[in-house]
């Protein structure tokens, strides 16, 4: 029982793992959110049932990165070491600075949809997952993922092309 559980926890503690860095946290952070958890998990084991171990697992691990992530929004500097390797670099500045204005505009989009339009997006885009996998993580069946992820594609798409209305590139 014990060596299934370890593993247990292992597989599905890799998979959280590679979530939250898609989803932004750094690799520390995101050691530091998956070790919290399953602590938690250890401490409140008798009352989350078996079949919901997963989701459980999922939710507290996402929770605590948009906690982690709102408390460092409001402390955010200037990162001179990841400026000085971006000009040692073979890339040039400017494309450097386009690319992180870039991926800055995809993640405020990402971040006004809803969670559960985001999460889908992050696991099916971000990290490759098929609609059986995240099904089987976020306990809706294969019909649910696809209609909500359908939703998603559709909410990203409105909010990509609104923002791009404005900047003269339509």
């Amino acid at each position: 029982m014990e060596d299934e559980l370890a593993r247990m926890f292992y597989v599905k503690g890799r998979v959280i793992l590679k979530i939250l860095m898609k989803m932004g946290a750094g690799k520390e952070d995101a050691e530091d959110i998956l070790q919290d958890t399953v602590l938690k998990a250890f401490t409140y084991i008798d009352s989350i049932p078996e079949e919901q171990m997963t989701a459980w697992l999922y939710r507290v691990a996402v929770n605590s990165y948009y906690t982690l992530h709102t408390k460092n929004k409001r402390n955010m500097t200037f990162d001179a070491q990841q400026f000085t390797e971006c000009l040692a670099g073979e890339e040039k500045v400017e494309q450097h600075i386009l690319r992180n204005e870039h991926r800055e505009e995809i993640l405020g989009i990402l971040n006004s949809l809803k969670e559960t339009h985001r999460t889908l997006l992050v696991m099916k885009y971000g990290m490759d997952l098929t609609y059986r996998e995240i099904s089987e993580l976020l306990f809706l069946s294969e019909h649910q993922v696809r209609t909500y992820m359908y939703r998603a594609r559709n909410q990203f798409k409105e909010r990509w092309e609104l923002s791009h209305e404005y900047d003269g590139e339509r």
